[in-house]
């Protein structure tokens, strides 16, 4: 984030230039009832997918999420800071910004994060140089020459290495007058159990800086060198890492992903690094996580095409069907490349076959007509029946969005399992209305885990007041937004005065997508009765999350217990589950 200029300096822009006025200077923009749509410079654009509204001063992209005020549209067009965007529309406007009239935009919660993002960054560079100049870097070196991993790629990247000591990090820190305690907030030290003082979480380890899509470094994976366990370790989660929503390498791959139209998705580090080595920079991994809806998402903001790279075996085959679960809810088309078992991207680049690895990204098969092969040769092999191959398919069919591709595969379905393709369109219809009636709330809202939280934001941005029943139930934790809770955490620190501050405290981060699609949507909410109602049933359906949460997690605690024995812990255990039960049955009302 950049310095936030003198704030009547901003509110000015903001009342004398239209954000219309500003867009229309670089994109064409047509009237669309009430708002205006254009194509969207941020993608290949086809279809007007951009919208702009000149009386909340937002646009947002529904193709790939681009969004912001005035500001922030200037930012992305012309990739410059957010000061740089205040002086130059202020030069415009013939306003004076003054440099002594700079003031920090951290204040409370933004100012820790703030602190957070400088101690990460320092201990990228402290764990780099370690690696590239000392002596105790060497063995750390030699291992990423034998991976093939070459100078230029460590610096990119800027790979580096934490040695065997328990304290090597923590003197650093100590020397350049770091606070220690926000050094455990970010996981890079870990307190001492029954003790003062605190031990370096990476010890022996090749550490990987994982940044967020600006650049920031937000956390770090390490992988032990030798036989130390576990072999790979992450940052635990913090203010400003949630690993279910952020994808390494893509702050270095999102322009290649735009220019090449696709993304390539892989598992871990050593992987992607090894494909940018041979060219393929339009590569992101997920962080020994499963993919998630929230990837999704990152991901539809540059393209709508994803190459997964998969195992052959059964696990892999499984992780693939919740891929594409998830791609086509969100409105992602993804391909798969199935490796031989036992290989990996790595191991390719490795033995030398890169022609062969790029040309199995080319070729890949869409991810669907895998699955619907899958069918046909289980159906063949009488492993399953008819009637068992279609209803395998069909679910997965009635979650494509554009009409053509679904039509196309209700044909292909039909000449391939010998049904009609009205009958198969019958039970597509079924399916629909029933996915609708089990993941729908008033309105047209889905109520799935994330999307809870997308419309309790909604709720509030329309009327702010009601941020009071978050407060008084302290539900700001049990939400699984990162997006909504830094929004919604930054509205109760600092209050709202009006949507285009709360824009304005957010300017070169990812949450501007968020929020500019919650301000064009929270029109549709207009009742302050019926918004009242709706938002009290959102936050008992995030307490039942939050509660369900809470037994898998005693299930599994007393499954050990029970496994190991401990009949002192069974019995405490089973005391927790039944006042979680009992307090589950009150807030459904059947206490």
């Amino acid at each position: 984030m950049g310095n936030l200029l003198y704030e009547p300096v901003i509110k000015e822009i903001k009342e004398r230039l239209g954000i219309v006025d500003l867009i229309e200077t670089y994109v064409s923009l047509k009237r669309s009832g009430k708002n205006f749509v254009g194509l969207c410079p941020f993608h290949d654009d086809k279809n007007p997918s951009m919208y702009v509204s000149e009386e909340k001063g937002v646009f947002h992209c529904f193709g790939c999420g681009a969004g912001g005020d005035v500001f922030a549209f200037l930012m992305k067009y012309k990739n410059i800071s957010f000061s740089e965007a205040v002086e130059e529309l202020a030069k415009r406007l013939n306003l004076k910004v003054y440099k002594n009239q700079v003031l920090s935009p951290y204040s409370g919660r933004k100012r820790i994060e703030s602190y957070l993002y400088k101690i990460n960054r320092l201990a990228s560079l402290f764990y780099h140089r370690l690696l590239i100049a000392s002596k105790e870097g060497l063995k750390a070196r030699e291992y990423l020459r034998e991976r093939g991993i070459s100078g230029d790629v460590i610096r990119e990247f800027e790979i580096g290495y934490a040695p065997g000591g328990w304290d090597t990090l923590l003197s650093f820190f100590k020397k350049k007058n770091v606070p220690l305690y926000l050094a455990e907030k970010v996981g890079l030290l870990i307190k001492k159990e029954n003790k003062r003082g605190y031990y370096d979480r990476f010890r022996e380890r090749i550490v990987f800086p994982i940044r967020n899509v600006e650049g920031m470094v937000i956390g770090f994976g390490g992988r032990a060198l030798g036989e130390g366990q576990p072999k790979y370790i992450n940052s635990p989660e913090s203010e400003i890492y949630h690993k279910g929503s952020v994808l390494y390498g893509l702050d270095k791959a999102r322009e290649h992903i735009r220019s090449k139209r696709k993304v390539v998705l892989v598992e871990g580090y050593m992987d992607l690094l090894s494909l940018f080595m041979i060219g393929i920079k339009n590569v992101v991994a997920t962080l020994g996580t499963s993919f998630t809806q929230s990837h999704a998402r990152l991901l539809k903001r540059y393209t709508d095409r994803l190459v997964v790279i998969f195992d052959g075996d059964e696990a892999g085959i499984k992780a693939s069907l919740r891929v594409l679960d998830i791609c086509l809810e969100e409105g992602l088309f993804p391909f798969m490349v199935v490796l031989p078992r036992g290989e990996d991207p790595a191991s390719f680049v490795l033995k030398g076959l890169q022609e062969e690895f790029s040309q199995m990204v080319e070729n890949s098969m869409p991810l669907l007509d895998f699955f619907i092969e899958k069918a046909k040769e289980d159906f063949e092999h009488a492993h399953i029946s008819r009637k068992e191959a279609i209803y395998r398919v069909v679910p997965l069919i009635a979650k494509l969005r554009d009409p053509i591709e679904r039509s196309h595969y209700v044909k292909r379905v039909g000449e391939v399992f010998g049904i009609r393709e009205n009958d198969i369109i019958s039970l597509i219809d079924r399916y629909r209305k029933g996915y609708a009636h089990n993941h729908e709330t008033t309105g047209y809202y889905k109520v799935s885990s994330e999307s809870l939280d997308r419309l309790i934001l909604k709720i509030i941005l329309k009327f702010p007041k009601f941020l009071d029943s978050l407060l008084k139930e302290d539900m700001l934790n049990c939400l699984m937004d990162p997006d909504v809770k830094s929004i919604l955490g930054e509205m109760m620190d600092k209050g709202l005065s009006d949507i285009s501050s709360l824009l304005v405290r957010f300017p070169e981060s990812s949450i501007q997508g968020t929020l500019s699609e919650a301000i064009l949507y929270s029109d549709d909410i207009v009742d302050e009765e019926s918004a009242y109602r709706m938002l009290r049933d959102c936050l008992r359906k995030v307490k039942l999350r939050e509660l369900e949460n809470r037994l898998k997690l005693l299930r599994v605690r007393l499954d050990r217990a029970v496994k190991e024995g401990d009949h002192l812990l069974e019995k405490k255990l089973l005391g927790e589950y039944k006042n979680l039960v009992e307090e589950e049955k009150k807030i459904r009302g059947e206490g």
